[in-house]
Formats: structure tokens, C-alpha cells, sequence
């Protein structure tokens, strides 16, 4: 399970953590169906048109099982910036100067309670592993943060005006994001969590710049991208479109039922 470790850990800068929030809503979602006029390949299985997820698994000693699994972890170093694009960090991720920005993700779909999995809530050993492989911590300094953070991400923490977050030394910064592709609005009394029109407006904003970027083109082979995120991107990149569109849209343009 050692696979595909470098998109377990990637920039938080400035899409990678909504995209991968995206196509994780996408595996989970369920079936495919077969529509030859967008180029879809007939599947049972939306995954195999855009791939697993990639995520972190906390292994189990039990045959067959795992501790939990993260959607998204994520890293922003102090001095992370690319100008050339035209667009920051998402204003929603709220990118702080100076600091180490750590991100555990968790997407939730259809329906499910905005909170995280209960092996993060409630098994600092679990966390322990995650911030053991994060690699910025001493064993003696793991434990203590494992455990606030453990603290943090309980659903009766109040954290609801902003995301769970716990300070590290050395400027580091530990916050869990919840993403929700398919609501369109946090409510007063709910987690803090970032909905539908935030990712896919922010995606906009990146594929479809309102006048060319001097050094950095938009149009290029969408393959890129890779297989698993190609069929996502040339939904946003559509000539057609005129606008970002909801999680609804790209499902349709996809050919996925929504069960």
C-alpha cells in the first residue's frame, strides 16, 4: 500500500486539495453510465473512468482491515507561489504567511454527517501514524499534538466558524477540512466545512481566466491532468460553459447516476 505516495502528500497550493475532493466524491458516488457523445467508455464503475482516490491508509494488525483512511492530506510551505497563474491559494483555505500548513481532508457525500470518521476523533494512535509519516515531528512531540488534534476534530468542539486547527512548533499548523461538493451553503449551526459553489467557483477561476495569462496558457492536452482527473477538467474547460456550474452539472456531463 506503499503506492502513489507522492499524491498522498501534496501542495496545499492552490487547487490540489479541492480537486482531490472532487474526484473523491466521484469514486464514492457509485455508477457510471454510457453516453458515446462526451466520449464516456461504457463502465459499471464510475472509479474505473477517473481512478482511486488517493488517500492515506493507517494500517491495521487485523487481516483485512485498516485503522481509517484519509482522503486528503495535504502540505503549504511559507514560501509557496506560483504568479504565473493569475489565481492564490483559495481565499476559502484561508493560507497563512509564515507557516507549515498541514491538511487532513475528508470529503463527505451523499448525505453523510459533516464530521470526521470516528478512528480520527477517537484514536490519537491513529493520528499518531499520520503525523509520524508527515515527517516534521519529533516521537517525543507526536503524541501531545495527536491528541489535541484528536481533541479538535470532535463534532461538539464549537469549531464552527472556521476549521479545526492546532499549532505545532517550529511554525507548523495542523487544521482538518471537511468538503462537501453537494451542499450548497453552511448553515449557522453546522460545522465548518467548504460546500459546493466554493470548490467549483474556485476551479473556474483557475481553467477559465476572463483574459489570457501572459506566462501561463490555458490550453494544453487536458491528459495532463491525468486519466483519473482528465474527464473533470474538460468539463470546467468546455467551450460551452458559461458559468462553474454545480456538482449536479458535472455529474450529469460525467453520465453518473446518482443512486
Amino acid at each position: 500500500m506503499s503506492g502513489g505516495t507522492a499524491n498522498r502528500f501534496s501542495a496545499l497550493s492552490p487547487s490540489v486539495p479541492i480537486a482531490l475532493a472532487v474526484r473523491r466524491f466521484l469514486w464514492q458516488r457509485g455508477r457510471g453510465k454510457h453516453d458515446p457523445r462526451k466520449g464516456h467508455k461504457p463502465t459499471s464503475k464510475i472509479s474505473k473512468r477517473i481512478g482511486s482516490p488517493s488517500g492515506f491508509i493507517v494500517h491495521s494488525p487485523v487481516a483485512w482491515r485498516n485503522k481509517t483512511e484519509i482522503d486528503v492530506l495535504a502540505v503549504r510551505f511559507p514560501k509557496n507561489a506560483e504568479p504565473e497563474r493569475g489565481v492564490g491559494a483559495a481565499e476559502e483555505l484561508v493560507a497563512a504567511d509564515g507557516v507549515i500548513d498541514i491538511v487532513i481532508g475528508e470529503v463527505k457525500s451523499r448525505g453523510r454527517q459533516l464530521q470526521f470518521n470516528e478512528a480520527l476523533r477517537s484514536s490519537p494512535p491513529a493520528l499518531s501514524s499520520v503525523l509520524r509519516w508527515v515527517g516534521l515531528f519529533e516521537e517525543e512531540e507526536i503524541q501531545d499534538l495527536a491528541q489535541k488534534l484528536s481533541d479538535a476534530l470532535a463534532p461538539d468542539s464549537g469549531a464552527t466558524k472556521a476549521p479545526p486547527t492546532v499549532s505545532g512548533p517550529r511554525g507548523t499548523r495542523l487544521r482538518g477540512i471537511l468538503f462537501s461538493p453537494e451542499r450548497c451553503a453552511r448553515r449557522g449551526n453546522q460545522p465548518w466545512f467548504l460546500p459546493g459553489p466554493a470548490i467549483f467557483g474556485y476551479i473556474w477561476r483557475c481553467f477559465r481566466p476572463p483574459a489570457p495569462r501572459p506566462e501561463c496558457a490555458t490550453v494544453y492536452d487536458f491528459g495532463l491532468w491525468g486519466t483519473e482527473l482528465k474527464p473533470v477538467v474538460r468539463y470546467f474547460k468546455d467551450a460551452g460553459r458559461e458559468h462553474p456550474g454545480s456538482l449536479a452539472d458535472l455529474l450529469e456531463y460525467l453520465g453518473v447516476e446518482d443512486p
